[in-house]
């Protein structure tokens, strides 16, 4: 079995993403996130943004808006790998569908980065209590529930505030998941001290899973990615 690399780290967050109606009648997604079109990380070469949406919870009668979460991709390693699918014959049979084109990005040797901004400040119990609900079924499938609790204790005795950002890389080596967290404000993440993490596929896949899968956490996002990985695609 192939192995596959994340990474988690923490930033700013500046907000959440809605919708509002164009001249034209036609809606687009707002963002008050801190989202640059263009990202550069630790590694790796050119990132580009490819839409955002967000994580609500139901509380009472309310939906509450938790955290909104951005997808990046490496440029120029995602444009040759999805041509190589093409060329390959990877759309030949269900054409460029969104979840032929989302299960193409998960076939990808070229870096994925999730990119999660915190719009409410959570406890470590919150977050646990919320990561288990929604990684361990995903986990179950391939009977890698162990691995979420060394995942979560990285997170313990550190502030997950208003304004921090949770990045997760899914390197191009498919080697292992690292993490570190930053404080509100940090956003120098081409210098970033990122430590050496959890070394398993079934992990990252799961992660990315919960906010790209057919029953993912934040739909609305599914479809911008898919377009995301078209516009690459046809560039």
């Amino acid at each position: 079995m192939s192995k596959t690399k994340c990474v988690f780290q923490a930033q700013t967050c500046l907000g959440c993403c809605g919708g509002a109606q164009t001249k034209d009648g036609s809606e687009q997604a707002l963002h008050l996130g801190d989202f640059p079109q263009n990202e550069k990380l630790w590694e790796g070469g050119d990132f580009k943004f490819c839409g955002s949406a967000i994580r609500y919870k139901k509380i009472l009668f309310f939906s509450v808006q938790i955290y909104e979460v951005a997808l990046y991709l490496e440029v120029e390693p995602t444009i040759a790998e999805l041509k190589r699918l093409r060329n390959a014959g990877f759309f030949a049979q269900a054409g460029f569908t969104e979840a032929r084109l989302i299960e193409a990005l998960g076939q990808c040797a070229a870096r994925r980065t999730l990119q999660i901004q915190m719009l409410r400040s959570a406890s470590y119990s919150q977050f646990s209590n919320e990561m288990r609900k929604d990684l361990e079924p995903r986990l179950a499938r391939t009977g890698d529930e162990a691995l979420l609790g060394p995942f979560l204790d990285f997170f313990k005795d550190k502030p997950l505030s208003n304004g921090s950002t949770i990045l997760s890389i899914w390197e191009s080596d498919n080697a292992s998941l690292e993490g570190a967290l930053f404080p509100p404000g940090f956003t120098d993440y081409e210098h970033a001290d990122v430590p050496v993490g959890l070394v398993n596929e079934n992990f990252c896949r799961a992660m990315f899973d919960l906010y790209w899968g057919p029953d993912c956490v934040v739909p609305d996002a599914r479809r911008q990615w898919a377009d995301a990985a078209l516009e690459l695609l046809k560039s």
